[in-house]
């Protein structure tokens, strides 16, 4: 006969248990890189968050969000650096540094890979688009919705 660990009915109650603590772990690291984001974040740091071996957790962290850890970091920052570029005028390397790059030129690179255009191409048509709509405002409403509340 196996042995159970006290607390634990069966093998069964036993795996179960350790995969709710794994996917806990996983999701209080997913949670520590929203946090930390802007912050330097390596796959060592990650890994004593969770308290998982580094091939472990990327396996897991995989698994659950669809994505490396790295992934998803990258995609977070990249989120943010978008937002910061939509609504402020600060410097394109303060944005870069405000959202955890160490380069400006792997930023850039990054961001280009991700959006199609770099963060001042990018910037700058949010800009325009922001002219366009203050213009005429009709023009971006979508069709459907201003064929279903145009009085005829």
């Amino acid at each position: 006969m196996a042995y159970i660990s006290p607390g634990f009915q069966d093998q069964h109650e036993l795996m179960n248990y350790k995969k709710e603590y794994l996917y806990k772990k996983i999701v209080g690291t997913k949670q520590f890189i929203d946090r930390s984001y802007r912050h330097e974040i390596s796959l060592d740091v990650l890994m004593n968050e969770a308290n998982i071996s580094k091939y472990h957790f990327v396996r897991l962290f995989k698994s659950i969000y669809k994505i490396t850890p790295h992934q998803y970091l990258m995609s977070k920052r990249i989120k943010y650096a978008k937002m910061e570029l939509e609504n402020t005028d600060e410097s394109i390397s303060s944005i870069c540094d405000k959202v955890g790059f160490n380069s400006i030129g792997s930023f850039c690179n990054l961001f280009k890979k991700v959006t199609g255009q770099t963060p001042l191409e990018y910037r700058n048509a949010k800009k325009k688009i922001d002219v366009d709509r203050k213009k005429s405002p009709i023009r971006h409403i979508p069709g459907c919705y201003a064929l279903m509340h145009h009085p005829f």
